[in-house]
């Protein structure tokens, strides 16, 4: 099963002036992902719980990830996860958090780490996404994990209670019956002990972590329909002062829906424009947004694509 783009249609990214277009891999939107599911008020065998399900608690665990699948080879280049809590360890023997890339076992679970990059619990950003950029695109093909590591906080004094966001139980549809979408890795000392989260982890929670990779290549996602006359969409002037431009050539009339997204992949606009035959300008006035790169994205009932743009 294939999750390939925001809010069902499509979302790309580029951090900085000039990057390369990239593309960001959702199962759920992180305006969808409000859930924090936890074990206060519970208790086993009279000791109270504490702590999240997909965070710090009292069983220790360490790692919660989900997979994703891609047609092929792929270059991830960074990963946004959603966290909420209390984040406020740095220096010292205080213990980090990283974002991790795997690679996918044979069993289905996360298998060899492809790349991490790891960060003060202070520095988590908890009340919006945190992002990590590495240091050079790695290599993926098929499929692989991006997951949080809280690190082994069980036999260290630490003043963090933080939590992955995710969607309600419900979110992930039953269709999608893949071993391993997401996962959790318990404590232990010994090899990863990795879990299917739906089916392992004594949850029967049926849901999506918001944790994302950012994947580097075109921010296209369909253009089969011949709906354009030649060549992709022009995007000018870029930076934007104020006003976006989109010049195409379409070969018939049709509704077309434009859209513009922020970094985290919130949509700001959402509008219909009707397309006529021949050459085609579309406007969006970016004077009420700040400064930073944002996301237009163009989309009809056969036509689909994104591209990152800069508001100077």
């Amino acid at each position: 099963m294939k999750h390939l783009f925001l809010s069902a249609a499509l979302a790309a990214l580029a951090l900085h002036s000039g990057a390369q277009d990239t593309h960001v891999l959702q199962h759920i939107p992180p305006e969808e992902a409000t859930a924090t599911p936890n074990f206060w008020g519970q208790t086993s065998q009279g000791t109270p719980l504490w702590g999240y399900y997909l965070g710090h608690n009292i069983f220790g665990d360490e790692e919660f990830g989900e997979k994703f699948d891609i047609d092929g080879p792929g270059q991830v280049v960074g990963i946004i996860a959603h966290i909420q809590g209390t984040a406020v360890s740095s220096g010292g023997n205080a213990i980090p958090a990283s974002l991790r890339l795997y690679e996918t076992a044979s069993n289905g679970l996360p298998g060899s780490e492809l790349a991490s990059e790891s960060m003060p619990m202070a520095e988590i950003n908890t009340t919006g996404p945190t992002t990590v950029m590495f240091d050079a695109p790695v290599d993926v093909e098929n499929n692989f994990f991006v997951t949080l590591d809280v690190g082994d906080y069980s036999h260290a004094p630490h003043n963090d209670t933080i939590v992955l966001m995710s969607g309600p139980d419900g979110s992930r549809p039953a269709s999608d019956d893949v071993f391993g979408r997401n996962v959790i890795r318990w404590h232990g000392h010994g090899a990863p002990n990795w879990k299917d989260y739906l089916t392992q982890n004594f949850t029967d929670i049926s849901t999506y972590f918001a944790i994302y990779p950012i994947m580097s290549g075109s921010g296209t996602v369909s253009s089969e329909s011949g709906l354009l006359a030649g060549s992709e969409p022009s995007f000018y002037p870029v930076p934007c002062p104020d006003v976006l431009n989109i010049r195409f050539d379409a070969v018939e009339s049709r509704e077309m829906v434009v859209r513009l997204f922020d970094l985290t992949g919130k949509m700001l606009e959402s509008r219909i424009a009707r397309t006529v035959a021949g050459e085609n300008i579309l406007q969006i006035n970016m004077n009420e947004h700040p400064s930073g790169a944002y996301v237009v994205a163009l989309e009809s009932a056969e036509y689909r694509y994104a591209r990152t743009v800069v508001k100077k």
